[in-house]
């Protein structure tokens, strides 16, 4: 799966729902279809520069 196919779920807030936390690897992606470079990202969800390099390659 491409990175130009995958869609992180989007997380709506209902009274009573059980409330999930989006994955890093999802918020990465997101961020980069946003149009945020590798660097940008590193910076707005304090990871490191490789693993975000490494979530990016291995979903493009």
């Amino acid at each position: 799966m491409g990175l130009r196919n995958y869609i992180p779920p989007i997380m709506k807030e209902e009274k009573g729902a059980d409330i999930y936390q989006q994955s890093d690897t999802a918020k990465v992606i997101a961020l980069s279809k946003k149009g945020l470079d590798k660097g940008q990202i590193v910076k707005k969800l304090g990871l490191g520069k490789g693993e975000v390099e490494l979530m990016l390659k291995f979903y493009r």
